[in-house]
């Protein structure tokens, strides 16, 4: 594929020149006239100080639209804010400019995503979901890489969001992680532990406490670390004689467990099997940093079980 044809396209996307010509005309139609396509976009912010400002100071620039289909609507190829914060006017009409170009979808994503991506309009999920079309289309990644401006490793990271498992996705449609490198540790977590990770999620929906890059490091590193054997009783029996007794040896186990301090930053530590709190609702946890601490139980999460050799 020619790249060279697709950034004079872009180009062509970005110029605020508006071309006058017969076949470039704006036309003012009716809003309901023009759709909105598939988008790679799933959020569009401010879309009603958009509107007011339309209203006070008129439509700056014309949306861009393709020739009108058989169902006699246009369908937005640029300028779907303006579309939708147009829809909320009582006037009813919107300026648009059919594009006669007959553009491939691959090539119209190809424009798209290089103009949103230099404005910053795409979250991380929508530009993982924009590479992909590229991808199917039959870009390489080497290709996209040079088309965008970024590395090859930048493409490899955001693709890497394309599966996202539901539990985490849902954690960016509600501003609880916007952070490519958490994403992909919490989809390791995933494929590790799913329930763990399941529960995390869960606990940053409900707390409605974003997700860090640190605490989802830290749980990846967690679920790594071989898991210890289960507890009981082992027979440790003298050598060469045969044992008229049993030494028994009670392999001890530390419980880690994590919750949210009052600053709403999370914290690990080990539950103080030792202590009993005269209220049965709150449990005893030594910190990493070696204070201690009592917590409501429900607040616990339990990270691993671990053998204290002490």
């Amino acid at each position: 594929m020619d790249l060279s044809a697709l950034t004079n396209l872009a180009h062509q996307a970005s110029s605020n020149t508006v071309d006058h010509s017969p076949e470039r005309k704006i036309l003012t139609v009716n809003v309901d006239d023009v759709v909105s396509k598939t988008q790679h976009r799933k959020r569009f912010k401010n879309i009603k100080e958009l509107s007011q400002s339309i209203e006070s100071d008129g439509q700056q620039s014309p949306i861009i639209v393709r020739p009108i289909n058989n169902e006699g609507k246009y369908v937005i190829q640029k300028g779907e804010r303006r579309w939708r914060a147009c829809k909320l006017l009582k006037n009813g009409t919107i300026d648009i400019l059919v594009n006669q170009e007959n553009q491939s979808l691959v090539e119209e994503a190809a424009s798209e995503l290089i103009e949103n991506i230099q404005r910053e309009d795409l979250d991380h999920i929508e530009i993982a979901g924009a590479l992909q079309t590229l991808k199917s289309g039959g870009w390489k990644a080497t290709q996209i890489a040079s088309y965008i401006g970024k590395s090859k490793s930048y493409v490899s990271k955001y693709m890497a969001l394309c599966d996202l498992p539901e539990c985490i996705s849902a954690l960016n449609d509600n501003d609880l992680c916007s952070d490519t490198d958490t994403f992909l540790n919490l989809k390791k977590l995933y494929e590790l532990d799913k329930e763990r990770c399941e529960v995390v999620c869960s606990n940053a929906f409900q707390e409605e406490i974003p997700i860090t890059r640190k605490e989802s490091k830290d749980l990846l590193i967690i679920a790594k670390e071989p898991q210890p054997k289960p507890t009981g009783e082992t027979i440790k029996e003298k050598p060469g004689k045969p044992s008229k007794g049993r030494n028994k040896m009670l392999i001890k186990t530390k419980i880690m467990v994590s919750f949210l301090a009052e600053d709403g930053q999370p914290q690990t530590g080990y539950i103080l099997q030792n202590r009993i709190n005269e209220d049965p609702h709150m449990i005893c946890i030594q910190l990493e940093t070696g204070e201690s601490r009592e917590v409501p139980a429900s607040h616990l999460s339990v990270l691993r079980l671990a053998i204290d050799n002490g």
